[in-house]
């Protein structure tokens, strides 16, 4: 659907138009849009053809205006490409510099008074002087050719001139700078265009071929595909050049740009009214010249009054007789703008560079870019028609959600074994789950994946290897999964972006270790990672899905690659399908610790604060595994002794954990308080060197500091009255710490108090 497509300001436009279809026709006839009328899906291809067809014919009709007429077209090798031209240029040569004197609301007066003995008395003399300013013009020569020609295959200096002109105007200037310089060269391939005519009779034979595999819809198919290509407007990508809608633009703008170049710059410095400049002044629009446009999407009722019903694609669509109509008033209204602008535009023999050629040469432009924007905004109707249809008839707008639903409710109804979600508990045989493993999408639903499940390899094991010299063997159940996805659209109905995550979750005082790779073949799982999952814990790994071609896809590819290439491509593919399969490895932990410390199967199971003991132990502490397994006898020995045998292995390793915890935190806590202490001292030897001279108070030193700088702990010196000394507590790597502090600090120490000061003295 077209980008710039408004449905509504389309169906107004049309709908005005309808007064013109109207006095075409027979007073009888009431066409009308195409939504309007009951129609079958037949009748939207005959309405594709019939509106294909109108573009084709007022298409030709403008290029007509442009000099292809019926001799040119039959002269024409249609065996090569035939290629439309555009050539354009604008120069401007110097040709003198004037200096131009300029008025200047500025004047002088000077008056002399003369004696006289007359009967009139004294006479005075006025002398005015006016101000001028001396402006330096440049006057350039402005040369303008444009040309319009058209060619068959490479043969450019073949090329046959369609329309050209060519003038010469003075521009004035002041500044010394050439004003205009625009060159353009545009060419369209009129190949596809004379492909649905008929040379002799210029009838046109455009028709979709419903038949054709790749036709999808009236708007999909080959046929519309190629007819909008030619015209180039139904592209994301911009302006393609090489096609109409580009050449017509550049036209366009090349006449647009010499335009506004000429008046912005012509700049005289003693302006003056000339008719030149005055015409190019006048805004015109080409809007106001109402040139009908014929390429509508109609319909009407059962009507055989104007032709037979077998003569036409369709019933309901207009005939082609109507559209001969309809195409001969796009005609008679062309024709009559363009007598309107020869009555009222310069002429051709006049110096102006936009002059009447020009100005028909872009209502030609114009037209025909109106009439490709109806051909495309019409087939965006059509599709827009046929949506507002499907919608009605189910209901709402459908979105990728709604397309994953119906393929999961029809493969549970169609498929002899329909898929299943894939969510699996993680347990033990006669056991209540410990955890889930699924895959989800990221919508608010947390829907899981539908895929196709079997066991596969019953009794192998999957090899795991964890490094060069570790290979672990698992056993246990090994399920294939297969999941087709639907890909419709790339956004949920929330506009989230749409992707799948892997999720695991692990109940209370559960764990299970997760293993996540891919598949080396049909019994190694190459490792990526793995995770501890316990606890409550819920881990989200986004899924990186990647599209590979298929064998088709992939054949057609490389076909024409050297044989090098070939190798090359079919090797890389089997690495990319060897490593493609995804692979998920579950290890219950319970399990594995009971077998590790010689207990008995399940004898865990009750044993919360155990299992959390060794998790601990073996996780974060990384503890031998010889150091807490069960060493007693092994026969006849009941199961609560062995595992209470674990549990004392595990209490004495807890101890001298519990132990070692607390030598560091003294430790740690020793080298807080010398670090702190040592601050305190570096602290007060600072402020000794700052302070200089202290007041004494009673043979005290008082410190002139405020109490809050002072620091109080439970290693503070003690105080006693008069002068306050530094007394070293008892304990051995304290009292030397204080030792040799006290040695190397001053006689008499600066952490009294004042309030401690102001007691010891007397008064």
């Amino acid at each position: 659907m077209s980008n710039d497509y408004n449905k509504m300001a389309f169906e107004k436009k049309v709908k005005d138009a309808l007064q013109a279809v109207e006095r075409v026709l027979e007073v009888e006839r009431k066409p009308r849009l195409a939504a309007e009328v009951d129609h079958s899906y037949g009748d939207k291809y005959a309405l594709a053809n019939t509106v294909t067809n109108t573009a084709i014919i007022t298409l030709m009709n403008c290029l007509d205006k442009l000099g292809l007429n019926a001799d040119i077209l039959t002269a024409i090798d249609k065996t090569n490409a035939t290629t439309l031209r555009f050539e354009a240029s604008a120069q401007c040569k110097f040709i003198k510099d004037v200096v131009v004197d300029v008025p200047v609301d500025t004047t002088h007066v000077e008056g002399e008074v003369s004696k006289s003995t007359g009967i009139f008395g004294n006479t005075t003399k006025t002398k005015v002087f006016k101000a001028v300013k001396h402006v330096k013009e440049y006057h350039y020569d402005l040369e303008t050719n444009w040309s319009i020609s058209i060619y068959s295959g490479t043969s450019i200096k073949e090329k046959k001139i369609l329309k050209s002109r060519a003038s010469n105007m003075i521009l004035i200037t002041q500044v010394q700078k050439p004003p205009v310089k625009i060159t353009e060269l545009e060419e369209v391939s009129l190949t596809w265009l004379l492909g649905q005519i008929t040379t002799e009779t210029l009838a046109t034979q455009f028709q979709i071929d419903v038949e054709d595999s790749k036709t999808i819809t009236p708007r999909r198919n080959e046929a519309i595909e190629k007819a909008l290509e030619f015209a180039g407007i139904d592209s994301t990508a911009g302006v393609q050049h090489g096609k109409l809608h580009a050449f017509l633009t550049c036209i366009d703008t090349f006449f647009e740009s010499l335009r506004s170049a000429i008046l912005s710059n012509h700049n005289p410095a003693v302006p003056s009214p000339d008719p030149v400049f005055t015409a190019m002044r006048q805004n015109f629009d080409f809007y106001d010249y109402s040139i009908f446009n014929p390429i509508l999407p109609l319909m009407e009722d059962d009507n055989q009054s104007a032709t037979a019903v077998e003569e036409r694609d369709s019933c309901k669509v207009l005939s082609k007789e109507d559209m001969t109509k309809l195409t001969n008033e796009h005609a008679r209204s062309l024709e009559e703008a363009l007598e309107n602008i020869a009555k009222s535009a310069p002429s051709d023999q006049s110096p102006n560079a936009f002059a009447c050629s020009e100005r028909m040469l872009m209502l030609l432009s114009f037209d025909m870019l109106e009439l490709m924007s109806n051909y495309s905004k019409s087939f965006s109707y059509i599709e827009s028609m046929m949506e507002s249809q499907l919608i009605s008839a189910i209901g709402k707008r459908l979105e990728s959600d709604d397309i994953d639903k119906f393929t999961t409710f029809h493969n549970a109804r169609l498929l002899q074994k329909a898929p299943n979600q894939f969510s699996h508990a993680i347990r033990q045989p006669e056991h209540y789950p410990v955890g889930l493993v699924s895959i989800e999408d990221n919508t608010g639903d947390r829907k899981c994946i539908q895929t196709h499940s079997r066991i596969v390899n019953v009794s192998s094991t999957v090899k795991l290897p964890l490094a060069a010299a570790t290979i672990l063997e698992l056993a246990g159940d090994q399920v294939l999964h297969g999941w087709m996805n639907q890909r419709f659209g790339t956004k949920t109905a929330s506009g989230r972006n749409y992707f799948f995550e892997l999720t695991a979750r692990a109940r209370q005082f559960s764990s299970f270790i997760l293993v996540i790779g891919t598949m080396n073949g049909p019994s190694t799982l190459e490792p990526k990672d793995s995770i501890i999952i316990q606890n409550k814990d819920e881990v989200l790994i986004p899924l990186l899905l990647e599209e590979l071609p298929t064998a088709k896809e992939f054949k057609d590819a490389i076909k024409s690659l050297s044989p090098e290439q070939q190798r090359f491509a079919k090797a890389y593919r089997s690495m990319q399908l060897e490593s493609s399969v995804f692979g998920i490895c579950v290890v219950q932990i319970k399990p594995q610790l009971e077998a590790l410390l010689s207990l008995p199967p399940n004898s865990l199971d009750k044993e919360m604060k155990l299992t959390q003991d060794l998790m601990e132990l073996f996780v974060e502490y990384q503890v031998p595994s010889d150091l807490l397994s069960y060493n007693g006898a092994t026969d006849d020995v009941a199961v609560e002794d062995k595992v209470s045998n674990v549990r004392e292995h595990v209490k004495s390793v807890m101890e001298v954990i519990e132990g070692e915890k607390e030598k560091h935190l003294k430790n740690a806590a020793l080298n807080t308080a010398m670090s702190i202490e040592k601050h305190i001292q570096q602290d007060l030897a600072h402020s000794e060197q700052r302070s200089g001279l202290h007041d004494v108070v009673n043979g005290a030193l008082i410190d002139p500091r405020p109490p809050t700088m002072f620091y109080k702990s439970a290693t503070a010196p003690a105080r006693r009255s008069g002068a306050a000394k530094l007394r070293a507590p008892s304990g051995g790597a304290q009292k030397e710490r204080f030792r040799s502090v006290q040695s190397s600090a001053a006689p008499v120490p600066r952490m009294a108090k004042m309030s401690a000061v102001a007691a010891a003295s007397p008064g």
